[in-house]
């Protein structure tokens, strides 16, 4: 199955977010153009490239790199720009993580941090969402979901609904703490069931 171009915008950051965003379609269902969309049940690894913009203050900074998911639990990060952090490599493996780190010839494989234990929490929360909230379902599946709230603060924005393969996703984000806008994760490219091979997801001690 050959990438899906999805225009000129590409990349983005937040894992968890996109681990979300993958859950959301665990059961197919019409939009309102009368498209039928593709189960979720059907897909087994997905591969993305993706520009995050991140907006602190008035600085705006802007990460490239590619994405690849294992359902339900495997994720591996390559950053692609900017050039300074080229080549860094962020791998989740059922509970576990590998970061490396080539400027400083420096890897580390630890427990998932605390705050990225997240990434499995939502997963499994949308996952309970998605099979049993019959209205939660019906406006994703319409376009009519705008986004999904996380925790007290964070806010998590979908735009641009499109088919990929017969699977409806949204491919930006913007992330919001409260009225303030974090930034803004673009999807330039969405592969979906290619060939992984788990030894891209390997742990390296």
């Amino acid at each position: 199955m050959n990438p899906r171009k999805t225009g000129k915008s590409p990349c983005g950051r937040f894992l968890l977010l996109l681990w979300c965003f993958a859950s959301f379609m665990l059961h197919g269902a019409q939009g309102t153009d009368g498209t039928k969309s593709r189960s979720i049940s059907q897909i087994k690894t997905l591969e993305f490239k993706i520009r995050e913009e991140s907006f602190y203050n008035r600085n705006r900074t802007e990460i490239g790199y590619t994405l690849k998911f294992k359902l339900p639990d495997m994720a591996r990060k390559e950053v692609l720009s900017p050039e300074l952090n080229k080549g860094e490599l962020y791998i989740y493996n059922k509970g576990r993580k590998m970061t490396w780190l080539p400027l400083f010839k420096q890897k580390k494989t630890e427990d998932i941090p605390e705050g990225e234990n997240r990434i499995i929490d939502i997963f499994n929360h949308i996952f309970r969402m998605e099979k049993e909230d019959e209205n939660f379902r019906r406006e994703y599946y319409e376009k009519k979901l705008k986004g999904v709230k996380l925790g007290d603060r964070l806010t998590i924005e979908f735009h641009n609904y499109e088919l990929c393969d017969g699977y409806l996703f949204p491919l930006t984000f913007t992330v919001k703490d409260k009225d303030a806008a974090l930034g803004e994760i673009h999807v330039e490219t969405l592969k979906i069931n290619g060939r992984l091979d788990d030894k891209e997801f390997a742990m390296e001690e």
